[in-house]
């Protein structure tokens, strides 16, 4: 597949993708196998991703009746959104209230508005929808990537006709990109974030893993769903506990492998497009 840059300018329709990750004790995306990719839960159905960026606080300096100076402070408030979804998934609510999945019988159940009120867990989010790049007029792909966020799921009742579910998702504020990195103003321009924007030619794709010792080579999921091949070996990047990686470790279009296998209980994190 020919190797092309997006030009960092899209234009982008429709929402084709959500999936939600659980976050370990490390506030990392929660692999915990070497062999076995994690690659969180898709929101099965979703229709719409509203998002809600507060406005700047604006401060007008009054001097003799008018405006002296202009100026703008932060939001006091933080950035928020609304996936709607045509598929109430009882996994995915499991995983955003800490509720469990109880079989009656041949049923299968779920508690809501439960004592885990105000204390569903933080999880991270990839979003995106299809694009077309302005340069290469090729089909391209616009992401947002949510290192830390609470979706809190809200059932549909009934109608006579369709009706659609939603998730409340509260954005914060995070010292680290989606993988765990920390942000820098030398690298990143900034020292927390509450979300970021990605462009890419390929679909985006994130799993994580768990290093037990010996484990070298880390393999990408190719089911529920299948994301391999990678476009190609140079649109792989891989962070180890946070650390993105750029030395000994190879890739390959189906996975990656490390010369030395990572520690028992690292956290890997791997992104590709596919």
């Amino acid at each position: 597949m020919t190797d092309v840059t997006p030009s960092s300018v899209q234009y982008g329709s429709g929402f084709r993708y959500a999936v939600a990750f659980a976050l370990n004790a490390n506030n990392r995306i929660a692999g915990a196998s070497a062999s076995t990719p994690y690659s969180g839960l898709a929101v099965n159905g979703g229709k719409t991703f509203t998002l809600t960026i507060p406005k700047q606080r604006r401060i007008n300096h009054i001097d003799a009746d008018r405006v002296a100076a202009a100026d703008f402070l932060p939001p006091t408030e933080a950035a928020s959104a609304v996936i709607n979804a045509s598929a109430d998934d009882l996994l995915l609510s499991a995983l955003l209230t800490n509720n469990k999945e109880v079989t009656i019988g041949e049923a299968v159940t779920i508690a809501d508005l439960s004592s885990n009120q105000g204390f569903e867990p933080f999880i991270s989010l990839l979003l995106w929808q299809q694009a077309i790049d302005k340069v290469t007029a090729q089909r391209s792909w616009r992401s947002f990537m949510i290192p830390r966020a609470k979706a809190i799921p809200i059932p549909g009742g009934y109608a006579d006709r369709e009706v659609d579910g939603q998730y409340d998702v509260l954005i914060t504020p995070s010292l680290t990109n989606i993988f765990g990195c920390s942000l820098t103003s030398l690298t990143d321009g900034a020292t927390d974030a509450q979300m970021f924007r990605a462009m890419t030619i390929g679909k985006p794709a994130i799993a994580a893993w768990q290093g037990d010792g010996y484990t070298k080579a880390f393999t990408f999921p190719t089911s529920n769903p299948n994301q391999s091949p990678a476009r190609n070996a140079n649109c792989i990047a891989v962070y180890k506990n946070g650390t993105l990686q750029s030395a000994g470790i190879a890739y390959t279009t189906t996975g990656f492998s490390f010369t030395v296998a990572p520690l028992l209980g690292d956290d890997i994190d791997a992104f590709w497009e596919y």
